[in-house]
């Protein structure tokens, strides 16, 4: 769904098209799952803060993200 170098707002304009009317985009994912797409959202972008802290630090991580499994409570609450 997220393009690479793509901001959520980006995402959002784009499927609501040019008149950037946010109602048009409701209904977007009703064949998919909220959970799945917010569990796959959450995955794209905690690999996108890692490959950033990486870039400006290396290999060392101060505060390194754990990885996400099914058990994750704060994904089990949405």
């Amino acid at each position: 769904m997220k393009r690479e170098n793509e901001s959520v707002t980006d995402v959002l304009l784009r499927m609501t098209g040019d008149e950037q009317d946010v109602m048009k985009g409701f209904g977007a994912w009703k064949d998919r799952g909220l959970r799945e797409e917010a569990e796959a959202t959450r995955e794209e972008l905690d690999e996108d803060f890692r490959e950033r802290q990486d870039k400006l630090f290396g290999h060392y991580r101060a505060h390194q993200l754990p990885a996400r499994g099914r058990g994750d409570s704060r994904v089990s609450r949405i």
